[in-house]
């Protein structure tokens, strides 16, 4: 092996590591990454490896530091090894109808508007976790109980206020996971959101189908989940729990799970398709509905506040706030979506579930 194109981290590397050049350029096609390689025909190996550094692409550069910048900040014209960087103009005739399409099926609303942004990190949880779970759990019959799980960012954007538009989910959730559904006890899924508290992922968490309430012990962390009719869920009690499927998610939720308890997602729904076909459902959106008591939010004692490990949106780097891009675009050529149904508003504060303890 000579070279490797990272991803995944969405960081910027151009290194050598025991000979081979590793180069990763940021994320979503908006940087370029280069290797340059000297073959040698008579060994038949490589002779010489040049990495650059990722260098950002765009058509307006900044004259004085290089680095790029919006078309209304500057008129010159970004340069790479000393010539100007110009739009290919046999790529963008070609490109331009599904472009176009992209942008009608950005466009397109799905029948709801927002008051205010539903944020996805929260003190004691995630207001558009708690959205996704609520979906996710009415798309699976007989599930008892939907977790979301947003510790890294799998949830790439708040919902701004204003028209829902598929564009706009796009944003929030633009991967093709699909819905995963994982056989737990009581018990396991009490151990599994313990532990997700104690390492300061409360406020990520998205919950919806049961009542938690955290607290803190002798022994650290206590949870207790109660059922929409008050009556406390028993460790031995079989849940069917419906979360993400991995891997866009951490704290995966089949790590819970007992041999067998995780089911197939082959043939499942994508996420995002699901939650769509949610938010054009008039029944889950008039207002007050989405506070009812079929889908309790977490509690958390007072005395939590000194039992567990900085929030995670509290903790710098741990939930970034990343835009939409246009690789993103390229992506949605491929997506479809049905026509605009019923058009609905509801206050975005229904949202914001979660229980609050004295003090918290």
């Amino acid at each position: 092996m000579d070279v490797i194109a990272a991803g995944h981290t969405h960081d910027g590397l151009a290194h050598q590591v025991d000979g081979i050049g590793i180069i990763e350029p940021f994320s979503r096609g908006q940087a370029l990454g280069r290797v340059d390689l000297v073959f040698d025909r008579r060994t038949r190996s490589v002779a010489r490896i040049q990495l650059f550094a990722p260098r950002q692409v765009c058509a307006q550069q900044d004259p004085t530091t290089g680095n790029c910048v919006p078309a209304t900040e500057s008129d010159v014209p970004a340069q790479y090894e000393g010539r100007a960087v110009t739009p290919d103009p046999v790529v963008v005739q070609a490109m331009a109808p599904a472009l176009q399409r992209v942008h009608e099926l950005q466009a397109t609303t799905l029948g709801v508007s927002l008051d205010a942004p539903i944020r996805r990190v929260g003190d004691l949880g995630s207001p558009l976790g708690n959205l996704f779970a609520d979906a996710l759990r009415d798309a699976v019959p007989g599930a008892d109980v939907a977790v979301i799980n947003n510790a890294t960012g799998g949830l790439r954007a708040d919902l701004p206020d204003g028209p829902v538009t598929f564009g706009r989910l796009y944003d929030v959730f633009p991967f093709d996971n699909r819905v995963v559904r994982v056989t737990l006890s009581g018990a396991e899924l009490g151990r599994w959101l313990a532990g997700e508290i104690r390492q300061g992922r409360r406020g990520a968490l998205g919950i919806s189908g049961v009542e938690v309430r955290a607290s803190c012990l002798a022994d650290g962390i206590h949870v207790d989940l109660l059922r929409a009719t008050g009556r406390q869920v028993r460790d031995e009690d079989r849940l069917l729990v419906v979360t993400i499927g991995s891997p866009t998610l951490s704290g995966s939720l089949a790590s819970a799970a007992p041999p067998g308890g995780v089911g197939p997602t082959d043939n499942a729904h994508v996420v995002r398709e699901v939650v769509e076909d949610w938010f054009r459902r008039p029944e889950h959106l008039a207002p007050g509905q989405l506070g009812g008591a079929g889908h309790q939010r977490p509690e958390f004692a007072a005395q939590l506040v000194g039992c567990v490990a900085l929030n995670a949106s509290e903790s710098p780097g741990r939930v970034a706030s990343e835009s939409p891009s246009q690789s993103q675009e390229w992506a949605m050529v491929a997506d479809s979506i049905r026509a605009t149904a019923v058009r609905s508003s509801h206050p975005s504060s229904a949202h914001s579930r979660v229980g609050t303890g004295a003090g918290i």
